[in-house]
């Protein structure tokens, strides 16, 4: 999926209609149970939540709504958001500047960031300098409205 979105710029409401007719794999975009410990699961709510959303701060909240395993669903789901330019990179400035600074925090992040972008550089065009030579993937114009209508899904 990323790597559609990145390299292939598809539109988000388009990788559930692509992944099945390349992989025959047919996802639920509309899952409403709690997310189990499970890899189908975690991409069928992922879809779901990235398909209604086009706020990274709705996206947040409604992955978390799901309940269960919802920080896989949430890292999955805000990592493909942010390599696409159908969402609003609004996460609060509160939620950032609370990343702890430990080992693995937001330093570490940052030369993450750092590192990929060099590796790959069609990522390096979704970065943007923030404050205090931070990194930020996404950052684009609000589109407010999602899109017009999730696939349905066969009997």
């Amino acid at each position: 999926m990323a790597h559609l979105l990145l390299y292939e710029d598809l539109a988000m409401e388009h990788l559930p209609t692509y992944i099945e007719s390349e992989l025959g794999l047919v996802i639920d975009c509309h899952w409403q149970q709690a997310v189990q410990c499970d890899a189908m699961e975690t991409l069928h709510a992922v879809s779901t939540a990235l398909l209604r959303n086009r706020r990274m701060s709705d996206l947040l909240v409604d992955c978390v709504n799901f309940s269960g395993d919802v920080d896989s669903v949430a890292a999955i789901a805000l990592g493909l958001a942010s390599l696409s330019a159908d969402y609003e990179a609004d996460i609060p400035t509160v939620l950032r500047n609370s990343l702890e600074s430990g080992s693995y925090g937001m330093d570490f992040l940052i030369r993450k960031d750092q590192q990929l972008a060099m590796k790959f550089p069609a990522l390096q065009k979704r970065l943007q300098p923030v404050s205090a030579g931070r990194l930020e993937c996404g950052r684009r114009p609000h589109h407010p409205d999602p899109p017009e209508q999730i696939p349905e899904q066969p009997d």
